[in-house]
């Protein structure tokens, strides 16, 4: 089957559109893998995705001292291998093909050339993958949940939230943290120019469990923890430290899974809060500044994946801390 008709079938590229698809194909190559052959392992360097045209393909999760984790099956039509082009390029996790397969790829040098061509095509397929990579996230937080029994106890709120002014030196600082380190000082202004800062207390709850993520706030100093909470056991997804974003599963809307889910702060922290309208807004708009936004937010949605679906287990007790809690301490 020829790449375009496979991107046509495919569900992350299906939508899109032939023009796209035929831009896209010219800089595809075929690719073909034995049954039980690794495509790639978990920790290389990534150097593409994979379209499977015929066949299939499963990811395992490499854990030290036990038997690889099946993550998931990709099928034809699906892809494997897109968050290494996010990210920082590190293989999350051991792909191999179940039977005969067939398929296309997409090398990473040839996905950079999409992300820098003013086309909207071009765009369109890089929002594509990032969106799938969202969708992931949102996976990973269905799976974590189902691990968990119970329904999560109220926690007391001895905390505020409230709007402060930008520091001085604000855009300086801003140039030396992960999310913004590829913007011009002037693209930060454009992207940040007009957006709240908060000032949030150690403890204050920015996402209670259950509740849709109101806006992607982008950590500037101090910290942030993601977690699922169930009867008696807590698992961290994620601490997000200054230069790191919360909240990308609101991307998502209604869809996004939202049970069990918080996001609180671990220490007083200052966020620059960027309200979906806007992000939407940023992820669309073929500007420079708007690119830089979004080649940002996609590398944190990865960055936070990986993070989530590191092997070393991360589910505590919280029996000591409800107790702690009633005591006041």
């Amino acid at each position: 089957m020829s790449p375009v008709a496979t991107l046509a079938r495919s569900e992350l590229f299906g939508a899109l559109g032939r023009p796209v698809h035929e831009d896209v194909a010219r800089l595809m190559s075929e690719v073909s893998f034995a049954a039980g052959e690794v495509v790639f392992r978990q920790g290389e360097r990534g150097d593409g995705l994979i379209l499977v045209a015929d066949g299939g393909l499963e990811a395992l999760l490499e854990v030290p001292g036990a038997p690889p984790v099946r993550l998931s099956s990709i099928a034809a039509g699906q892809i494997v291998g897109e968050l290494s082009l996010l990210g920082d390029g590190v293989r999350t996790a051991t792909v191999r093909a179940v039977v005969p397969t067939t398929g296309w790829a997409l090398a990473r040098s040839a996905f950079d050339v999409l992300r820098h061509d003013v086309r909207p095509a071009a765009s369109a397929v890089v929002r594509a993958i990032g969106t799938h990579a969202v969708q992931r996230l949102d996976q990973l937080h269905r799976r974590c949940a189902a691990e968990l029994e119970g329904e999560p106890e109220e926690e007391p709120l001895r905390s505020s939230i409230g709007e402060v002014s930008p520091d001085r030196g604000e855009v300086d600082y801003l140039a030396g943290v992960l999310f913004f380190g590829d913007f011009t000082r002037a693209q930060i202004v454009q992207v940040t120019e007009g957006l709240p800062r908060l000032a949030v207390s150690r403890g204050a709850v920015l996402t209670p469990a259950g509740d849709q993520p109101s806006a992607l706030w982008v950590v500037v100093r101090g910290a942030v923890e993601t977690r699922m909470r169930g009867a008696g056991a807590t698992r961290s997804l994620r601490l997000a430290g200054p230069g790191r974003a919360v909240g990308h599963v609101g991307l998502l809307g209604r869809e996004a899974f939202v049970a069990r889910l918080e996001s609180r702060a671990r220490e007083r922290s200052i966020l620059i809060e960027v309200p979906w309208p806007r992000v939407r807004e940023l992820l669309i708009d073929d500007a420079p500044a708007s690119r830089r936004f979004a080649a940002a937010l996609w590398t944190d949605v990865v960055r936070a994946l990986q993070h989530g679906e590191r092997p070393l287990a991360r589910t505590r007790s919280t029996t000591g801390a409800r107790r702690r809690a009633r005591a006041g301490v």
